[in-house]
Formats: C-alpha cells, structure tokens, sequence
C-alpha cells in the first residue's frame, strides 16, 4: 500500500477555487479501482493550510492516478490555487 500525504498551502483568493475543483477532484478519485480512502483535512491553526491524506492499494494504482484526466485538471490549476505544496509518497504495511 502507498499512503501520500500533500501539505498545500492555498492562496487566500484562489480559496473558491480551491475548494470548488477539490471536491471534484476527490468525487472522481474515490471511484477508482486501486483508491483506498482519499480525504481532505483543513487546519484549524492556520486557514488556507490543507491536508490530503490518500492511500493507495500500490503504486501502480497511483501511477494510474496520475494519468487521468481529473488528476491532470487539478494539476493544471495548482500554480493559480497555491502559494506552496509538498507531497510524500511512503510505501508501507497495515500494522494490525
């Protein structure tokens, strides 16, 4: 399994957009096939300050994610919604 973890930071203009082209973003993923859970989490410290938590069933199921055309949309947009992202893929084992 891959758990990936993206930090943005969203700039206070583009929040609606933001918001808006997420919710899409994240109906289409968790249709597909290797989508374990894929869910967005605010900061309630710091607004604008957002955390997408996914996991994935392996990377390939990732891969493919990043091939499809809600990904790719999203992506295309990340330069008006953010003023900084960092994500970290980590490749590991359910403990129980």
């Amino acid at each position: 399994m891959i758990v990936t973890a993206a930090y943005f930071s969203c700039k206070p203009d583009a929040r609606g957009l933001f918001l808006g082209e997420m919710d899409l973003l994240v109906q289409a993923t968790r249709q597909e096939a290797g989508c374990i859970s894929f869910s967005l989490y605010e900061s309630v410290e710091a607004k604008n300050r957002f955390l997408l938590l996914e996991e994935w069933r392996d990377s390939s199921a990732l891969d493919e994610h990043k091939k499809l055309a809600h990904y790719a949309r999203f992506n295309g947009l990340a330069q008006q919604m953010f003023s900084d992202k960092v994500v970290h893929n980590y490749p590991v084992e359910k403990s129980n």
